[in-house]
């Protein structure tokens, strides 16, 4: 990971498809008994990715309010943590 990529911002980013693959496991199982439903319910996906989006863009402001808080962010030895 490079010094400049926080460990909020990496769990924001590596966590985006999280309900994509959630949704299509959910609906493997659906799939023996209604494979029709199991397509229909990939619909799914749109509306939980969108819930999933406001938490953890809300986990992620608070991280990085934690951050400025306690005087880790602005470090200008790390590029792209300056603060102007």
């Amino acid at each position: 990971m490079s010094a400049w990529v926080d460990e909020p911002l990496y769990r924001l980013v590596r966590s985006a498809a999280d309900p994509v693959w959630a949704v299509f496991l959910l609906s493997i199982p659906v799939a023996f008994i209604s494979p029709a439903a199991a397509m229909y319910s990939w619909i799914l996906i749109w509306p939980a990715s969108v819930v999933h989006g406001r938490v953890q863009d809300s986990r992620f402001a608070k991280a990085e309010t934690a951050r400025v808080d306690a005087g880790l962010l602005g470090d200008r030895s790390v590029p792209g943590c300056a603060l102007d």
